[in-house]
């Protein structure tokens, strides 16, 4: 049996939450922790949401427990006293126990963690200098889920670099939120790769997908790192505005962007159309293609978009 891609699942099991269809999603979570179970950090806690939401204490709590003798943690931010997805267990003498070692767990896992940069093996055909892409992954995401996604690119001749946050989540997961921090991350990766490899500065792109699309563009629009153009999947930007307040247009009047995004992406799709826009009026080339009936997800086309991508941004 094919797997079903682990985005339908979250697409699936979101979908019944915000239903009120609580067991249901348990069913959708049943089934993605035996196709997806390097996941599993992720889907044990949606179980606790679920348990919780269905005010079974007792289940919130066996899910808890499966957790930390499964060695994951969780922060403070998602084992909240008024969480509602998990109330009434937070008041529970076993629950608070167990967000302790959960929390110190988080705590020691932040002080050590580092950002960490996946290169891709080149093709046997590829040719010096290379041309870069610099990915990003999603927010609660890492680099050995993501890079999958990208590889028809290093196929077709491309260095191929996924970056890592150094912003940890969980025991597996990472996000971009704190920009002061993941900026400079940034900056070393691609100067990394200019010391280690043979580079096309010319023909450099950063893509990435939600909160990493949105970071993509970040950093190629305000010239952070030098680059020719940007990739975003589902981009999450959460004011176009703010950003292109400090953006100086005629240091970028050479980018070019590509946004790929889903019709029914409801917490991205408007952001990601008032920055598509915006930067249009100012004679930024920005394409962008809706997908019918996507939520927030990869296409399954991504690899023949991905190339049609570069495609674009190689023109100017």
């Amino acid at each position: 049996m094919t797997a079903r891609p682990f985005d339908q699942f979250r697409d699936e099991i979101l979908g019944f939450y915000n239903q009120g269809k609580y067991q249901d999603a348990l069913t959708s979570i049943s089934d993605a922790l035996v196709q997806h179970p390097q996941r599993a950090d992720l889907l044990v806690y949606w179980n606790m949401c679920m348990y919780g939401r269905l005010k079974n204490v007792d289940a919130t709590i066996n899910e808890f427990q499966k957790a930390i003798e499964a060695g994951y943690w969780y922060g403070a931010g998602q084992l909240a006293d008024d969480d509602v997805d998990l109330l009434p267990a937070t008041s529970h003498s076993e629950f608070i126990r167990l967000r302790e070692i959960s929390v110190a767990r988080q705590q020691a896992a932040q002080a050590n963690s580092k950002p960490e940069l996946l290169v891709l093996p080149l093709h046997p055909n590829a040719k010096a200098p290379y041309p870069v892409l610099l990915a990003l992954h999603g927010n609660n995401s890492n680099t050995e889920i993501t890079a999958p996604y990208w590889q028809s690119l290093a196929d077709a001749g491309w260095l191929v670099a996924v970056a890592q946050s150094s912003q940890i989540t969980s025991a597996t997961t990472y996000v971009w939120n704190d920009h002061a921090v993941a900026v400079p991350e940034i900056q070393t990766h691609l100067a990394n790769l200019k010391n280690d490899y043979a580079i096309d500065e010319n023909q450099v792109v950063v893509g990435g997908f939600s909160a990493g699309a949105g970071l993509a563009c970040r950093v190629v629009l305000k010239q952070d790192i030098k680059a020719k153009g940007f990739i975003g999947l589902g981009t999450y930007i959460a004011s176009p505005e703010e950003l292109l307040a400090e953006v100086d247009y005629e240091a970028i009047k050479h980018v070019r962007g590509v946004q790929i995004i889903g019709d029914q992406d409801e917490p991205c799709l408007p952001g990601t159309l008032k920055l598509t826009g915006m930067l249009k009026e100012h004679s930024i080339a920005c394409n962008i293609s809706i997908i019918e009936g996507m939520a927030h997800a990869y296409p399954p086309d991504f690899a023949e978009r991905l190339c049609k991508a570069v495609g674009f941004i190689a023109q100017s």
